[in-house]
């Protein structure tokens, strides 16, 4: 029996894997202070988490967890943020196995999407990876 839930397995494996493989200053478990951020290169931040019931089965788990991932960058560097935003994606496509849970990616509810900010003096490019999996 599994002691977490596919939610919170979902962000640990996924922070984790970023923690470990972007350089230190590009990630983020929350949103930082932007003021304090330089932008040289893009930055990555864990956004929202859920888990949803989608089968009621007698004794069997099924759920679909989902996760938000941003990337921001400085839009005068769209080309690398959206760079970083694509191997995010991939990693994320390719997920499988998350604790001790199999997952698949739903494709019906996921969603890749960049948009153009401003905060207070930056102009931020902004992409959103909204990744729902289906849990087995």
């Amino acid at each position: 029996m599994a002691e977490y839930t596919p939610d919170y397995e979902l962000v640990e494996t996924v922070g984790k894997h970023l923690f470990d493989t972007l350089p230190n200053g590009q990630f983020y478990k929350r949103l930082p202070d932007f003021k304090k951020i330089d932008f040289a290169k893009p930055i990555v931040v864990l956004g929202n988490s859920s888990l949803q019931q989608y089968t009621p089965a007698k004794g069997v788990l099924r759920v679909k967890p989902s996760l938000t991932v941003h990337i921001f960058g400085d839009v005068k560097n769209r080309q690398e943020a959206e760079r970083l935003k694509s191997q995010v994606f991939n990693y994320l496509i390719k997920l499988h196995n998350v604790g001790s849970y199999s997952f698949e990616l739903d494709p019906n509810y996921t969603a890749n999407y960049d948009e153009l900010e401003q905060e207070d003096n930056l102009q931020l490019c902004h992409g959103t990876l909204d990744v729902t999996y289906r849990v087995f």
